[in-house]
């Protein structure tokens, strides 16, 4: 068992159990661009390794009764769907695009949350 990745792995999940968020997005960048996974091979990885630290996220959260069980089944419901039609299309899709798509998507998360969190507040709205 490497120690690189048992490592990177522990802050994944310490980052995942703070923030509530990033975790799929932190693994993949870890595994395409650390490791050197192939794309679609990072994607996959990344989704699947989500499910476990989601889940053991939700157990600590369910312990203090953080959770809107509701709204936390339709929206996952409805991801659930999500994620099954797009692995289907992103598949089919050439890895050199897939890769364009993914950074562009990146640049696209880290303008909305500029805009929300910095320069709205600046404005005061």
């Amino acid at each position: 068992m490497p120690i690189g990745m048992v490592i990177c792995g522990f802050l994944i999940g310490l980052a995942t159990g703070i923030f509530g968020a990033g975790g799929g997005l932190v693994i993949f960048i870890v595994l395409f661009s650390l490791l050197r996974f192939p794309i679609k091979t990072a994607i996959g990885t990344s989704t699947f390794l989500m499910l476990l630290t989601a889940l053991s996220g939700v157990a600590g959260y369910i312990r203090y009764g953080k959770i809107d069980l509701e709204i936390g089944l339709i929206i996952g419901i409805a991801a659930a769907f999500g994620g099954v039609f797009s692995s289907v299309i992103a598949n089919r899709i050439r890895d050199d695009i897939l890769v364009r798509l993914i950074g562009a998507f990146f640049i696209f998360l880290a303008l909305v949350m500029f805009f929300l969190k910095v320069a709205l507040p600046l404005l005061g709205n």
